[in-house]
């Protein structure tokens, strides 16, 4: 369940530390690498 939800929070909110995001096919909002 906690895992679930922070999964969730990470894809819902970008990453200004990586700024690009590896697995864009979760992260469709972040830019890929």
């Amino acid at each position: 369940m906690k895992t679930r939800q922070f999964k969730k929070i990470t894809v819902l909110q970008p990453k200004p530390a990586a700024g690009c995001a590896p697995d864009a096919s979760q992260d469709p909002d972040a830019p890929p690498c």
